[in-house]
Parts: structure tokens; C-alpha cells; sequence
């Protein structure tokens, strides 16, 4: 049985979980007098943990053998900015093209296809290199230059955009911003005001801030009219540059009815508000691409490294500092560095 997720490192600190049946915890919890029934029903009713030792009579022998390497490959086109002082600077398109892969377990349908998470966002990270080509061989091509990457590995653990960052095509001094898109298809059928032409834009006060005024004012300006969903939390590539501290902005359809799902299909996203969401997305590139001045960042030299954390997510791992990069041991999630203010004198 696999166990475990994939790690940009061979020997990764977080050990091995196991996925076991019911049937299975119930013979290693028999001793004890419990079973999984009963402490479900247990932990719903009362809504706090309930510990027990299994005492000397359990015990579970387990070899676990490491997998051979994975190779994969993160995708990514480069079209030079016609600015001679601006063409160095670069403004990184994002996506992800890796999915959940299929599950021989299902009745049916076994295929994760993955249409609005991610296929939504290649698709979209493709059509705006056209646009931006077609600029170029026109004569109107973007100032600053433009690096289109479509990442791997973003489902299991961020490991695509986590690698550029630890071996970028381009110097981090020189990316100016990521404009991220992980699912930019589809409807949320629990967004706060059930709106059906909408889109999530996230990002981070010090980061983002002057990427998201832009969106709000092209957004009005271009007639896209989309509801700019802000203030949600969710987690993709984009996390890999701010743990950089580059600049981003995150652009979302959220968390679809399909999500993670076989049912993730084509016919499940809306491209009337597809397209719009993408001219709002290929404008908020344009504009970074070509206004004079670089979009507003830390000054980097005021920083200090604090440690390495955890990226969001459901466990209870977020708030702690490592004192090395690697892996997360709680969940297994590649740690980001940590940024302090650096004090004065330091």
C-alpha cells in the first residue's frame, strides 16, 4: 500500500501516515472496549478530544520501503518586454497543471479531470501568451517581460512553484509580481452572497495591495462588472512567492461544487463568466507589464530570516516556527520562510 506524499527532498522529516479501514481499527481498538462508531458518536456529542491508551496488547509492525524518484517537469514559455530598461524586470502568469490523477477504487468513473482545478487556469495561462505574442508581432508588445509558467505538483504539496523558487529561471530580484490562477472556472455554490459573476482575489496587505486597487479599478474601468470577492483564504502556488516576498495576486473561483471531485468536468464551468474573469485577469497582467513604475515591494534589507512555517492548511501546524527548511512533520507541506522586521542596530 503507498503511504506517505511526494517530497522535494530523498529523506523528509514528516513520517509516514497510514490510511487504514474501519474494519482494521476496529480489530487494534477491540482491547480496549471501543470502537469507531462509538467514538464518533463520542467526539460529535461532546465536541472534545477524547485520549485513551491502548494499552501493551496493540501493536502494529509496518516495513515502509521509499518509492523511486518521480520526474516531472514545470512548463514555462518567455516572451522579452520591448522596453530597453524594463525588460529585465519580469511578471510571472501562473497555473497549475497537475490534478488528482485517477482512483482504481471508484465505481465508475475514475478519472480526476480536474476542469475548473486547474485545467481552467492552463487554459487561460495559454490563451493570454497568444494575446501578449500577437501584441509583440504587432509592435505593441509588454514593456516588461513575460514568464508563463504552468506548475507541477501544486496538489501534492506546492513542490513545482516551491522548486522555481529555489532554482528560478529568472533572479527573485528581478520578478516583479506572480498573477496566479488555480481554478478560475466554475461556481462556488457557497460564496458569501451567491453570486454567480463573481471572482476571489487574494492576497496580503505589505505584497498586494497595489495589485489589488489596480483589479478593482479595471475591473470598473474594462465593464467586466465582477463581483471581486476579497478577504479569503486559500492556498496554491502563489504562496511559494510570497514566502519570497514578491508581490502577488491570486485570482480564484474558489472551492466549485465539483471540486476535487470526478465530476470536475468541462461541462461544469460557465464560459460566458470564464471569459470575462479572464479579461479581467490578461488586463491586471498588461497593467503590471507596462506601467512605469514597479509594483510597490518589501525593502528586503529591512527584513531578518525568523524561521521556516508551514503554508495553510487544515491541521494545527500553521502557527509553529522550524529552525530549518524541509518539510512540514505534522502535514508534510514544504515550510516557507519566515520574515521579521529587522530591529534596529541588528
Amino acid at each position: 500500500q503507498r503511504i506517505g506524499g511526494l517530497s522535494l527532498v530523498s529523506n523528509p522529516d514528516f513520517p509516514p501516515t497510514f490510511a487504514i479501514s474501519s474494519k482494521l481499527a476496529n480489530q487494534l481498538l477491540a482491547p480496549s472496549g471501543h470502537t469507531v462508531a462509538k467514538l464518533k458518536q463520542q467526539l460529535d456529542s461532546k465536541l472534545t478530544p477524547a485520549p485513551f491508551d491502548l494499552g501493551h496488547r496493540v501493536k502494529v509492525n509496518a516495513n515502509v520501503v521509499a518509492s523511486d524518484a518521480v520526474k516531472t517537469e514545470n512548463v514555462a514559455a518567455f516572451i522579452e518586454g520591448s522596453d530597453p530598461k524594463l525588460k529585465d524586470e519580469v511578471v510571472i502568469i501562473s497555473a497549475h497543471y497537475d490534478h488528482l490523477g485517477l482512483n482504481p477504487n471508484l465505481k465508475g468513473d475514475q478519472i480526476f479531470n480536474g476542469a475548473a482545478d486547474d485545467g481552467s487556469g492552463v487554459v487561460a495561462c495559454l490563451e493570454m501568451a497568444q494575446w501578449f505574442m500577437k501584441a509583440k508581432r504587432e509592435g505593441h508588445g509588454p514593456r516588461r517581460s513575460i514568464l508563463f509558467i504552468n506548475f507541477s505538483g501544486e496538489e501534492k504539496g506546492l513542490l513545482g512553484s516551491t522548486y522555481y523558487n529555489e532554482f528560478p529561471l529568472i533572479p527573485l530580484e528581478q520578478t516583479v509580481a506572480d498573477i496566479n490562477m488555480d481554478g478560475v472556472g466554475g461556481i462556488d455554490v457557497k460564496h458569501p452572497t451567491q453570486s454567480k459573476n463573481y471572482i476571489y482575489v487574494v492576497g496580503q496587505e505589505e505584497l498586494s495591495s497595489e495589485l489589488i486597487d489596480s483589479a478593482k479599478l479595471l475591473n470598473t474601468s474594462l465593464n467586466t462588472n465582477l463581483e471581486l470577492t476579497l478577504d479569503k483564504r486559500f492556498g496554491s502556488d502563489h504562496q511559494s512567492f510570497a514566502a519570497q516576498l514578491i508581490p502577488y495576486i491570486y485570482y480564484s473561483t474558489g472551492l466549485t461544487e465539483k471540486y476535487h471531485q470526478v465530476g470536475d468536468e468541462p461541462n461544469t464551468i460557465d464560459y460566458e463568466h470564464f471569459a470575462r474573469v479572464v479579461r479581467l485577469i490578461f488586463a491586471s497582467a498588461w497593467q503590471t507589464a507596462n506601467q512605469d513604475t514597479r509594483v510597490k515591494s518589501v525593502e528586503r534589507k529591512t527584513l531578518k530570516l525568523a524561521g521556516y512555517v508551514c503554508p495553510p492548511c487544515p491541521f494545527a501546524c500553521d502557527d509553529q516556527v522550524f529552525s530549518h527548511p524541509g518539510e512540514c512533520p505534522v502535514c508534510g507541506m514544504t515550510l516557507a520562510p519566515k520574515y521579521e522586521i529587522r530591529q534596529q542596530g541588528e
